[in-house]
C-alpha cells in the first residue's frame, strides 16, 4: 500500500477534511490534496509524518476506527485501551514504511527503542486470589478469560519461589487475549521482568514464522524480556501448519500451565493449571524432547565478553555484507590509524582485542572484496564535531561505554581509504545515509548472522541466526539503500560528495591553524 492509499484510509474513518488536516501540521491543504491524489510522494519532511501521526491518533477513539485501525496494521494490541501516543507510533511506523504493515523488521525496529532500562513498576500489582478446588491438583479453565486466570496463577507460584530455576516456555497461541487490553499487557510484561530480575531464565521455543502476524505479535511482546539476555530463545527450523496450537508455560517441580487450540480462535480455548508432579515431569520431557530439535533463534548480549565469538564469526563468513550504522565501516580503517589506537596504553583490554582482529584482516578484506558485495550506509557527521573530535572510531556492534575519537587528520585518511575501495573494487559500497532512524545499528552477513544492537540504555546486542530473520533483515537494508541510491552513478556522486569533505576539512585545518595534534586518542 502507498503513501497515498494509507493518508486516504486514515482521512476516510477519521472524518478528516484536508483543511483540518493541514492546519493541524502547518502546511496548505493543497499539500494535502497532492498527498491524497499521489501527485506527491511521502513527505519528505519527517516531522509532517509524526505531526500526522499524533492527529489521527487522538481522532481514532471510536471502537470501530481502533479495530479497523487494528486490522490494516496487522497488530491486535490496537484497541480502545491503547494509549494514544502507542497509537501514534504505529501509525508513524506505518507511514513510513513503503512495504508490508506486517514485516518482521518493522516490529522488532518499531519496538526496540521503547525497550526501558527501568520497567514501569506501577504495572506489578497484588492479584486477587483466584481460589482452586481444594481436592484437585490439576484444572481446566476456558476461553481467553481462562488464559488471564491461569497466568496470574503463574506469576503466583514464580514470585512466591525463594530460589530460581529454569523456567521452559513455548509461545504457539494466538496472544490476542493479551495484546487487546493494553494495560494487562503492561502489567504480564512487568511482571515477566521482574521475575527475570530475580534470576530466572527462560528457555522460549518461538512459533513459527509461516503466520507472520502471530509471530511479529509474538516479537513485539517479548522483546522487553528478551533485553534483559535472561531468555534463550530457539526455533523448530521444519514447516509447521497453523491449525494445531499448544503453548506451554512450566516451572519445574511447581506447576504448568498448558493451552490448546485450533487455528486463531481463542474463546474455544483449552487451558490446564496443574501442580500434580506426574504432569509437570510428563510435560518437562516433552519440552526437552521439542527442544532437542530446534535451534537458537535469537541471542542478547549485554557485554562485550558475550558477544565476542560471535562478532569475530560474522567478519570471518563468506557471505555479502550490509550495513546501517552511525559510524564509518571499520573494515576500511586504515592501518595507521589502528596501529595509532594501540598506541593508547589504556584501552580497555576487549578493544584491544577487537583493533588486532581488524588490523589482521586487511589483506583478507582486500581479497574478500574480489568476491563478496560489501554495501555499508552511515551517517555523516557535521564538520564541527569532527573539528571538535567528538566523532567515535567505533565497531557497529560493539558494547564498550567509550571510544577513541577521530582527529581531523585520521578522519581525512579514513575517508580517503573509502574512495580507494569505491574507486578500485565494484563490489564495495559506501552510503551517505542522512534520515533519521532509531537509536540502533543493524548489520547482516548473508552467510548466516545478523546484528542488532541498541545504542540507547540499557545497550543490547541482538544476534539474529533464524534464516528467516536474517532474510528479513537484509531485505529491509537493500530496501533503504536501493530508495537511497547505492550504484551506478550514485556510487560517482558519493565519491565526489566525500572529496568535497575532505577538502573542506584541509581548508578549515589550514586556515584556522588551530587543530591539536594528539598523540594519542583520549576517551
Amino acid at each position: 500500500m502507498d503513501f497515498s492509499s494509507k493518508l486516504n484510509f486514515l482521512m476516510n474513518i477519521t472524518q478528516t477534511s484536508n483543511k483540518e488536516l493541514a492546519k493541524s501540521i502547518y502546511v496548505d491543504p493543497s499539500f494535502i490534496s497532492h498527498l491524497k491524489s499521489g501527485n506527491r510522494k511521502k513527505p519528505h519532511n519527517y516531522q509532517h509524518i509524526v505531526n500526522m501521526a499524533e492527529f489521527f491518533a487522538k481522532k481514532s477513539q471510536a471502537d470501530f476506527q481502533r479495530n479497523a485501525i487494528a486490522e490494516m496494521l496487522g497488530k491486535v494490541s490496537v484497541s480502545t485501551s491503547m494509549p494514544n501516543h502507542m497509537l501514534a507510533k504505529y501509525l508513524e511506523s506505518w507511514l513510513l514504511n513503503d512495504g508490508d504493515s506486517t514485516d518482521i523488521m518493522e516490529n522488532i525496529l518499531g519496538n526496540i527503542d521503547k525497550v526501558s532500562e527501568n520497567p514501569d513498576s506501577i504495572y506489578i500489582t497484588h492479584n486477587n486470589q483466584i481460589n482452586l478446588h481444594p481436592d484437585k491438583k490439576s484444572e481446566f479453565f476456558f476461553g481467553d478469560q481462562g488464559r488471564r486466570e491461569v497466568i496470574q496463577l503463574i506469576f503466583e507460584k514464580l514470585l512466591s519461589m525463594e530460589k530460581p530455576c529454569d523456567v521452559f516456555i513455548t509461545s504457539d497461541d494466538n496472544l490476542e487475549w493479551l495484546l487487546y487490553d493494553y494495560s494487562l499487557t503492561k502489567k504480564i510484561q512487568a511482571q515477566l521482568i521482574s521475575v527475570l530480575e530475580k534470576g530466572f531464565t527462560f528457555y522460549q521455543i518461538m512459533p513459527a514464522i509461516n503466520f507472520l502476524p502471530q509471530y511479529t505479535d509474538s516479537l513485539q511482546f517479548w522483546l522487553p524480556m528478551y533485553s534483559t539476555g535472561r531468555v534463550k530463545v530457539f526455533y523448530y527450523p521444519r514447516l509447521r501448519d497453523n491449525i494445531y496450537r499448544r503453548s506451554v508455560f512450566i516451572i519445574p517441580n511447581e506447576a504448568v500451565r498448558v493451552s490448546n487450540s485450533i487455528g486463531l480462535d481463542s474463546e474455544s480455548d483449552l487451558t490446564l493449571f496443574s501442580t500434580s508432579k506426574e504432569v509437570i515431569n510428563a510435560t518437562t520431557r516433552q519440552f526437552n524432547q521439542m527442544l532437542s530439535l530446534c535451534r537458537p533463534a535469537i541471542n542478547v548480549f549485554r557485554a562485550y565478553e558475550e558477544s565476542k565469538d560471535s562478532f569475530f564469526e560474522f567478519f570471518t563468513k563468506m557471505g555479502n555484507q550490509i550495513s546501517l550504522s552511525r559510524v564509518l565501516p571499520p573494515t576500511s580503517i586504515p592501518k595507521e590509524i589502528f596501529e595509532q589506537i594501540l598506541e593508547n596504553k589504556n584501552l580497555e583490554n576487549g578493544f584491544v582485542e577487537e583493533i588486532n582482529f581488524f588490523l589482521n584482516k586487511i589483506d583478507f578484506f582486500e581479497d574478500y572484496l574480489n568476491e563478496h558485495k560489501i554495501v555499508y550506509m552511515a551517517k555523516l557527521p557535521n564538520i564541527d564535531d569532527i573539528i571538535e573530535e567528538k566523532v567515535p572510531i567505533a565497531s557497529p556492534i560493539k558494547l564498550f561505554e567509550d571510544y577513541p575519537c577521530y582527529t581531523v587528520e585520521t578522519y581525512v585518511m579514513h575517508l580517503k581509504r573509502i574512495i580507494y575501495f569505491m574507486e578500485n573494487y565494484e563490489n564495495f559500497y559506501f552510503v551517505p545515509y542522512d534520515k533519521t532512524w532509531g537509536d540502533y545499528n543493524l548489520t547482516v552477513n548473508e552467510d548466516g548472522l545478523a546484528f542488532l544492537y541498541k545504542n540507547s540504555a540499557p545497550k543490547l546486542l541482538l544476534e539474529f541466526r533464524r534464516p528467516e530473520l536474517i532474510f528479513a533483515c537484509n531485505e529491509y537494508l537493500y530496501h533503504i539503500a536501493e530508495q537511497t541510491g547505492y550504484s551506478g552513478i550514485h556510487k560517482t556522486k558519493i565519491i565526489y560528495r566525500l572529496q568535497d569533505i575532505i577538502k573542506e576539512l584541509s581548508s578549515v585545518k589550514v586556515g584556522r591553524g588551530i587543530i591539536k595534534r594528539r598523540n594519542d586518542f583520549s576517551f
